[in-house]
């Protein structure tokens, strides 16, 4: 073949190939379009629980805690507990930052999504949050940075595979096109917003009453030892919104003391049915403290792929 014709068509099939990958980002929720003025702030939940005024942060403290209050009812375990969570919410978000892999698995309108591996940097202030995706394949590769303050709001982000051709994407975190295939959006990430939800949660749970609590310890993930608390619901309101959840678990780390698993159970669609699993979420090598600089949140990072 002649060398000009051979250059005319590998010129062409980039053309379609990147005309493919425009005409595929509707579908991959990456481009947006919307006004920088709807970009949201990072979402912290309001927190009324007063917070134990001398909590233990020591190895298997949450553990101790559990096994000292029992006596005096679940209740009073909860109770304590919560402020001892309150206090733990307010200690992770003092300290610098922390990285961790996360894992997780979401259903959205009856569907199971793939599960999803990604690289997770997180720092405090400003709220800033860096990912970099391996699983699934169709992720693979993909980035996404959010940082409070800066980009308009928006999350600087690229897709993996054939898409990473058409380069830098800036997204709102709350779009349609960014929420498709997610729960929560990117502001609302992180143990310390798990742990405040919670916070928020449990005590309108206890007034409700038709919520049990539980408590097991000495439960294992991935061969570490967790404090595990349950929260089942009794009933379903026709206008219970929030939380909407048959039923949610918690497993703290013994020496970490941060939240490690979590799953929480939508209610089934037939009476009698086992609920149905709608969020899991495990954090492995959680690594905290880590002296992450404005490098570590920058598109520019030469140990990125943007």
């Amino acid at each position: 073949m002649h060398p000009g014709k051979t250059i005319v068509y590998v010129v062409l099939a980039l053309v379609v190939l990147l005309g493919l990958a425009i005409g595929l980002l509707p579908y991959s929720g990456w481009l947006d379009d919307a006004p920088a003025a709807s970009a949201p702030s990072p979402s912290t939940p309001t927190i009324t629980v007063e917070a134990d005024p001398a909590p233990s942060f020591e190895p298997g403290a949450l553990r101790q805690l559990i096994e000292k209050k029992q006596s005096d009812g679940m209740d009073a375990t909860v109770t304590a507990y919560i402020r001892w969570l309150a206090a733990n919410a307010k200690r992770l978000r003092q300290m610098s930052d922390y990285s961790m892999t996360l894992i997780k698995t979401e259903r959205i309108n009856g569907r199971v999504y793939p599960t999803t591996k990604s690289t997770v940097k997180v720092r405090n202030q400003p709220f800033s949050v860096y990912m970099s995706f391996s699983e699934p394949k169709g992720l693979k590769g993909q980035e996404a940075i959010y940082v409070e303050g800066k980009n308009e709001g928006r999350i600087v982000g690229h897709t993996g595979g054939i898409l990473s051709l058409v380069g830098t994407l800036r997204i709102l975190p709350t779009s349609p096109r960014a929420m498709d295939g997610n729960r929560h959006p990117i502001t609302d990430l992180g143990m310390s917003h798990m742990m405040e939800e919670a916070i928020q949660n449990v005590p309108v749970d206890q007034e409700r009453g038709y919520t049990t609590f539980d408590f097991k310890l000495g439960e294992m993930i991935d061969g570490k030892p967790c404090t595990c608390f349950i929260i089942t619901r009794q009933r379903k309101e026709p206008t219970d919104h929030n939380p909407p959840f048959q039923s949610d678990k918690m497993y703290f780390d013994d020496e970490l003391l941060l939240p490690i698993f979590y799953q929480c159970y939508e209610w089934p669609e037939k009476e009698g049915d086992p609920p149905v699993l709608a969020e899991e979420y495990k954090h492995v090598d959680v690594r905290l403290n880590n002296g992450f600089t404005d490098v570590d949140f920058d598109e520019k990072n030469p140990a990125y792929h943007y």
